[in-house]
């Protein structure tokens, strides 16, 4: 840090520096050998110590060890002041470093933090909106297991109607089965009657041949009427026969419609699992996050914290560093104070 300004005593040395090169001390030549300093408060303590050697010079008939002990008391005194504005300076500065340092890093970590934080943010949004994704699936997953249900019902609803059916076209063929076998016994029944009629009568009534004959003919058409109608009876029958193999293969379909609905159900109960797992873990990971953004905001929270605690540690130093300042402002005026001094006192020598 470069220093508040120039003194008399630096001006003094640079101006004799000059002089003992036998060079004429101007503003620009003790600035150049100083390196430092403004014209404005260089060209006044140049005057002064023109003055001042003026005044040396035509007091040489004083004592020299009064004027010695009085420069040694100046130098002393402005040593003195110039050390301790130096160590002022320099506790400031390296305060102000570390300072600056320590609030350079916290901003960065502030930073780093607000960049996670953001992150984290991005990510939980990102999060959400999986699991509103994941609620829907559900829903329409749930949806079509109200639907595959409902069908379900719908098959197992036909299949008890077509077993009802089967079962009651299965009654119809043991009935018509069970007619028949009586039909058929009791024209055997009625046949071997009319034969035992017609040998006796044969045997008994020669003479009524043709009557028989006729009313065996008149037997023969009713039996082949019967007999036409056991045919469509049996025709019948066959027609219940395939009907009921057709619908034992309808059956066997729904069976097979049955299976594969149960199938799907299980598959979609299945995937209805999964989707519950995987939103198990999307709400794991959603309040794993949920966590670390907490973590994050109460480390924020700390580092503000520690930021504001680092700030009014600044401004602590601040105004110990105005303390310092307005010390050395308390000694320069002290320093010219005694310089005032030692010119009144070189006036009362002189008088």
């Amino acid at each position: 840090m470069a220093r508040i300004g120039v003194t008399y005593i630096d001006i003094a040395k640079a101006a004799e520096a000059l002089r003992s090169k036998e060079i004429e001390p101007t503003v620009d030549k003790v600035r150049e050998i100083l390196g430092t300093g403004s014209k404005s408060t260089i060209a006044p303590l140049l005057k002064k110590w023109r003055l001042n050697e003026t005044e040396q010079k035509e007091n040489n008939g004083l004592p020299s060890d009064l004027i010695d002990a009085v420069k040694a008391l100046h130098e002393r005194t402005q040593q003195m002041a110039d050390v301790r504005v130096e160590k002022t300076e320099t506790k400031y500065s390296e305060l102000n470093t570390t300072l600056k340092s320590e609030l350079a890093v916290a901003k960065e970590i502030n930073t780093e933090l607000t960049s996670e934080n953001t992150n984290l943010n991005s990510s939980v949004k990102a999060t959400i909106k999986d699991n509103k994704s994941l609620n829907i699936k559900i829903n329409d997953t749930t949806i079509n297991y109200d639907k595959v249900e409902f069908q379900l019902r719908l098959s197992e609803k036909s299949i008890s109607e077509l077993k009802v059916n089967t079962q009651e076209l299965k009654q119809e063929n043991q009935d018509i089965r069970s007619h028949f076998e009586h039909y058929q016994q009791r024209i055997v029944e009625d046949r071997q009657q009319e034969r035992d009629q017609l040998r006796g009568v044969n045997r008994q009534l020669q003479g009524r041949i043709d009557q028989l004959s006729d009313q065996l003919l008149t037997s023969e058409n009713l039996l082949l009427i019967k007999n036409d109608d056991i045919a469509d009876h049996i025709k019948s029958i066959d027609r219940f026969k395939i009907e009921s193999h057709e619908l034992q293969i309808e059956a066997l379909k729904q069976d097979n419609q049955l299976q594969s609905l149960c199938s799907q159900y299980n598959n979609s109960v299945k995937v209805s699992e999964d989707q519950k797992l995987e939103l198990e873990t999307v709400k794991t990971d959603i309040n794993q996050m949920n966590e670390l953004h907490i973590a994050s905001i109460n480390k924020i929270s700390q580092l503000t914290t520690s930021l504001s605690k680092a700030e009014s540690e600044l401004f602590i130093e601040k105004q110990k560093l105005d303390i310092a300042i307005n010390e050395g402002k308390a000694i320069l005026e002290e320093k010219a104070l005694i310089q005032g001094q030692f010119i009144h006192l070189q006036s009362t020598l002189k008088s």
